[in-house]
């Protein structure tokens, strides 16, 4: 629904449902773990928790009518052939998904071994590894509305422009985070350097401030 959301371009709607589930997340977990001796139980209790917080919140800014689109049992479709271009669609970021979840699930049990305190650790590992995939994940969001208008106005120049500016954007951010995970190696270290001149000789900063 935090998509669909920044469909309409209400983005600051969805920012408030999720931040709300991500405060209480951050809130509840040492609450959870140490102060109620729960361990990693309080983890995934506070986790759902916190996922059905934001669930609601989001639900509520589509029942109360700040966005056009109304989310109801009444307005499902019943065409087969609606589900079927839904799954064609949503298949990659599907998979994605749950190649995520897999690899999470096998950090996890890989580290029962060593207490709850490496189990721990590895989620915060994992969120500050997030950080750095944010800013991928934050330009491909951004581009898929202005993307979805321009289309169906069938302006494609403007969404050839636009992947034309934020493709070799997204590309360095990918690299310069690849490089900063290895950054103690020399070699990695003038790989930076190169993405960093690479990217200052291509201006794509500034393309992308002229497009905007």
């Amino acid at each position: 629904m935090n998509n669909q959301l920044r469909y309409h371009g209400r983005a600051n709607l969805a920012m408030i449902g999720l931040l709300a589930g991500s405060i209480v997340n951050m809130v509840m977990d040492p609450i959870l773990m140490f102060g109620v001796g729960m361990g990693v139980t309080g983890a995934g209790l506070s986790t759902g928790l916190s996922q059905t917080i934001s669930f609601f919140i989001l639900l509520y800014m589509f029942r109360s009518g700040k966005v056009v689109t109304d989310v109801s049992l009444r307005h499902a479709s019943h065409s087969a052939r609606t589900y079927t271009n839904i799954m064609k669609v949503g298949f990659s970021s599907l998979v994605r998904q749950a190649l995520n979840a897999a690899s999470t699930i096998f950090l996890n049990r890989a580290s029962i071994p060593y207490g709850d305190a490496c189990i721990a650790a590895m989620s915060i590992v994992g969120r500050i590894q997030f950080f750095a995939g944010s800013v991928m994940i934050g330009l491909g969001q951004g581009l898929q509305p202005v993307a979805s208008f321009n289309y169906g106005a069938k302006k494609y120049s403007r969404i050839a422009s636009e992947w034309a500016v934020l493709h070799p954007a997204d590309t360095y951010s990918a690299a310069f985070s690849w490089c900063h995970r290895h950054r103690n190696s020399p070699a990695n270290r003038r790989c930076s350097r190169s993405i960093y001149d690479a990217a200052t000789r291509n201006k794509i900063f500034e393309v992308a401030a002229r497009e905007g």
